[in-house]
């Protein structure tokens, strides 16, 4: 009878030598391991077939987001967030909600004259609503601060305009905006056509949005007039790359670059899982492997490499067995047990593979030390394989 051998069973899911995602279960199976999802994850991993769980994300994670009916929600590596539609302005930090939960419609009740401003007053449409402003030679008389604009009379003494000189531009308040005019038969300085002058003296565009002259918002934003100027805001489907501190001054239509990794040139590892960002995309290393990129806080997933825990097998690790094992990106590194003196030939470089334990003196000689197991003239001893 031929003698069958029998082969010792190993168990990867407790030796931690599996390549699960980190949100799923890992099996022991008879021919190896396998991996589960767990629940509320959906499996997404390369070859669900043969490899399953190796990347698991959340399932429909929109699906318990109250965006508003007019937002959009999008999955993120930061999470699901929500973004008003094109046509809409996002109004939720008035109502002191998360962003995208209260959207309005993009009215202009100045423009379709559903405002009830003084027939002496200036319609400013705003992202809330609207307000009102007295024109130049007219005092705000209105009852409620609050809504201004309503009620404007003449004022009694207007002053008058400064003369200036039109070959002479300082010769106007530039920090008020004002221009050099012909008026009555001279030269005066005035708030430019289509400006209106507050009550600090400054002229302000009554609605730049009418004239993209007279903002500087990107082709792809909303301009949003407000009373004291107006603001910008990427339409959906772009995201604000605006790097002066103003918002949808530069909008760059979005791009999911790990659907298409070979056309925009994704450099992920090829252990390594693209995830798509506001910004572009950023790679991880998917379970199991460890990242060792260069610029590992800048580009992480560059590199990664298969992250073998030597401390859980003594053949794989040289530490003594009177020396702590402790994982590390790359490799290992033992540490003598508190109590024990290194004696390692290399101790800078491989600490911990001789760990000696001090005789008590005797006979009032000094205490000489306990030889650890490991044999220094051994090509492996003090150097991890």
């Amino acid at each position: 009878m031929k003698e069958t051998k029998k082969v010792q069973s190993v168990d990867e899911c407790s030796l931690g030598t599996y390549q699960c995602d980190s949100n799923a279960d890992c099996v022991d199976t008879a021919e190896g391991y396998t991996c589960r999802c767990k629940s509320g994850w959906t499996d997404v991993s390369a070859d669900p077939q043969n490899a399953p769980g190796r990347q698991c994300r959340k399932g429909n994670q929109c699906a318990s987001v109250d965006c508003a009916s007019e937002a959009e929600c999008r999955e993120t590596a930061a999470g699901p967030i929500c973004q008003c539609g094109s046509g809409f302005v996002d109004i939720s930090r008035q109502h002191g909600r998360p962003p995208g939960r209260v959207c309005r419609i993009v009215v202009d009740e100045c423009k379709e004259n559903k405002h009830d401003c003084s027939s002496h007053a200036s319609c400013i449409d705003t992202a809330e609503a609207f307000t009102c402003r007295c024109n130049d030679g007219f005092r705000d008389d209105s009852p409620n601060p609050s809504r201004p604009g309503r009620l404007c009379n003449k004022a009694d003494h207007i002053p008058q305009a400064p003369e200036c000189n039109v070959n002479d531009p300082m010769s106007c308040d530039k920090s008020k905006a004002e221009v050099c005019l012909f008026i009555d038969s001279t030269y005066k300085c005035r708030c430019p056509q289509g400006f209106g002058r507050l009550p600090d003296g400054r002229c302000l565009a009554r609605n730049e949005c009418d004239n993209s002259r007279l903002n500087d918002c990107s082709p792809d934003a909303d301009c949003i007039d407000t009373a004291e100027g107006y603001t910008c805001q990427c339409k959906s489907g772009f995201a604000d790359i605006s790097t002066s501190g103003k918002t949808g001054r530069l909008c760059r239509r979005r791009v999911n670059e790990c659907a298409s990794p070979q056309k925009y040139h994704v450099d992920c590892d090829s252990n390594a899982v693209c995830v798509d960002t506001e910004e572009g995309y950023s790679c991880r290393c998917r379970p199991g492997f460890a990242d060792i990129s260069e610029a590992f806080n800048r580009l992480p997933g560059r590199k990664c490499v298969e992250a073998v825990n030597e401390c859980l097998d003594t053949r794989l690790n040289q530490c003594s067995e009177n020396a702590i094992c402790e994982d590390a990106k790359e490799g290992y590194i033992c540490t003598c047990r508190q109590g024990f003196v290194d004696a390692s030939p290399n101790i800078t470089h491989y600490p911990g593979r001789i760990c000696n334990k001090p005789r008590k003196p005797d006979n009032d000689q000094q205490a000489s030390p306990q030889l650890d197991s490991c044999n220094p003239k051994d090509p492996h001893c003090g150097f991890s394989l």
